[in-house]
């Protein structure tokens, strides 16, 4: 189990999650929708995502690959973009 927050705290990680991903600053609510929509469609979690020949669907992706290239979607890439960062592990999805 991964938990997604938009605020760190110590208790999450004390919850047996092996990783958290937070921000460490606030950011603007629609440039953060575009990092978690493209976050949960690389890492598998958005079920209604319909593979095509374009869009090839990486089902061994860690979390730390799909924060990367989440990132990229972010229109401030360097202000929104680097505020999220993973605490933990790297995991992947069985």
């Amino acid at each position: 189990m991964v938990l997604f927050f938009y605020y760190y705290s110590n208790n999450n990680i004390q919850n047996n999650s092996p990783a958290l991903v937070a921000n460490l600053w606030d950011v603007t609510d629609k440039d953060i929708g575009r990092f978690s929509e493209e976050l949960f469609q690389k890492w598998n979690l958005k079920s209604d995502v319909v593979e095509n020949d374009t869009q090839k669907i990486d089902k061994n992706m860690s979390l730390v690959k799909a924060v990367s290239i989440a990132r990229e979607k972010c229109k401030w890439k360097f202000l929104v973009g680097a505020a999220p960062v993973i605490y933990g592990i790297p995991c992947y999805l069985k």
